[in-house]
């Protein structure tokens, strides 16, 4: 969220504190969108994603809007590492959102760069 933003003050937030604020979106059909949104149900709060006014094809996308506080944005955990100026992220209280990536390569490939990736723990 944008660093001046009212919730940045909080330590952890909850599906009810970001209902009503406007919400950045990933472009992509195949993103985490999907997933927020069954999250938001579980709380029991309905907010579909196709309602977001903004959207961006990237997380630094994503990250570049929040920072020119047009709105707030659910990203993986992971995007926190990226140091973005007048962007402060805070987890969500219920972190049940999770999401499962599956890695296919030839068995055969001599490419060091992918022997790299594939002995990297994520």
């Amino acid at each position: 969220m944008p660093a001046e933003h009212t919730l940045a003050k909080c330590q952890t937030l909850t599906a009810e504190q970001i209902t009503g604020e406007e919400l950045i979106e990933y472009a992509t059909s195949e993103g985490p969108d999907d997933l927020i949104s069954d999250w938001l149900r579980r709380s029991g709060l309905n907010l579909p994603t196709s309602s977001a006014r903004f959207r961006a094809d990237s997380a630094l996308g994503v990250l570049a809007l929040v920072a020119a506080q047009v709105g707030l944005a659910i990203v993986p955990a992971d995007v926190a590492r990226a140091a973005v100026r007048d962007v402060v992220y805070r987890p969500l209280a219920e972190p049940d959102l999770t999401i499962d990536f599956h890695l296919l390569h030839r068995t055969t490939e001599t490419n060091p760069a992918v022997a790299a990736f594939l002995n990297t723990s994520i």
